[in-house]
């Protein structure tokens, strides 16, 4: 059936159009009430308080002290967020995870705990090089369960169903752990042309006592991966 102006839209008077249509028809008084806001939240901030604006929310005080700026010239602001610096720089709450990157890794199979279960050591380094990167528990929390969904059916089933193996757990190191891990193993004749980061590790030996020895926190998944009967078909 063709579609013309006495069809009515299935989209007429839901919601979310009549907020765009609010949005649109007072979009002057709408940016102001958002930079009003945005003001009264980062008053506080080191950016905003280099400006004096002592207070002022209106838009005519904010476009006369606060000039245009480029990437440059917040940059040194910017290196203290992603340093880890967490008092309010460029806005009231702290940024955390600020652009990190995953060195590397290795795990070990921890059999202390009933069940057992997986630890995987990873170290994480902001852009700019810090001396311990900012984590957030609730965002590696997440990372642990996003790594038990991707493993194979077995794996999931044997947790999940089985319950046969415990929550996976992520372990943070300091940075500079796997350079450690390289010099300790060309210190033991290693090559250091061949050499390659061990993905598992044994908890018997001096690598492992090297990696917990280095641990800044540690997190589990928060939840079972998902599992279906069918896969095991």
């Amino acid at each position: 059936m063709a579609l013309n102006s006495t069809t009515p839209s299935p989209l007429a008077g839901s919601p979310s159009l009549q907020w765009i249509d609010e949005m649109t028809r007072n979009a002057k008084t709408e940016q102001q009430n958002a930079l009003a806001q945005i003001l009264a939240q980062n008053a506080d901030t080191k950016y905003l308080k280099g400006f004096n604006l002592n207070g002022a929310m209106d838009k005519e005080t904010f476009r006369s002290k606060v000039p245009l700026v480029t990437y440059d010239d917040i940059q040194p602001l910017i290196r203290r967020v992603a340093d880890g610096d967490t008092s309010p720089i460029l806005c009231a709450d702290p940024i955390s995870l600020f652009i990190v990157r995953l060195v590397d890794y290795t795990s070990f199979v921890d059999m202390t705990t009933n069940p057992d279960h997986y630890v995987i050591y990873w170290e994480l380094q902001a852009k700019y090089k810090s001396a311990n990167s900012p984590s957030d528990d609730g965002v590696l929390e997440q990372c642990c369960l996003l790594m038990e969904e991707s493993f194979n059916c077995l794996y999931r089933s044997l947790r999940a169903s089985d319950k046969m193996i415990g929550p996976l757990e992520i372990r943070v190191v300091k940075n500079g752990t796997f350079e450690k891990l390289y010099d300790y193993a060309i210190s033991q004749g290693a090559s250091i042309s061949q050499y390659k980061v061990p993905r598992s590790v044994n908890s018997r030996t001096p690598m492992f006592d090297l990696l917990e020895s280095r641990v800044v926190s540690k997190h589990f998944s928060p939840s079972l991966p998902h599992f279906s009967a069918d896969e095991r078909l």
